[in-house]
């Protein structure tokens, strides 16, 4: 059971014909939406990386953001960069 026209694949439903994803994989790397380059670069604690990520996109999620709309709106990708380019600045509270 292999067939990818609407119909079962095993025990899922496929949604989109196959085309649609390798559309969707090329769109994606062309933009690079996540900046993997600064993420290689980064020499800081990766642990302190992600939580201030995790603050930074529930506070884009609440109070929106003008970078959303150069990245697709994708909110969590919009708060790594915001951290990784030091455009948001962020402590540890003790």
């Amino acid at each position: 059971m292999t067939e990818v026209s609407g119909r079962a694949i095993g025990l899922f439903t496929a949604t989109r014909p196959i085309g649609t994803f390798t559309r969707m994989a090329r769109k994606a790397s062309a933009a690079m939406i996540l900046p993997l380059n600064l993420l290689e670069e980064y020499q800081g604690n990766v642990y302190e990386l992600t939580c201030a990520s995790i603050r930074r996109a529930y506070q884009i999620t609440m109070t929106g953001d003008e970078d959303l709309d150069e990245n697709d709106g994708k909110v969590v990708s919009t708060a790594v960069r915001q951290i990784l380019t030091r455009k948001v600045q962020y402590r540890i509270e003790e």
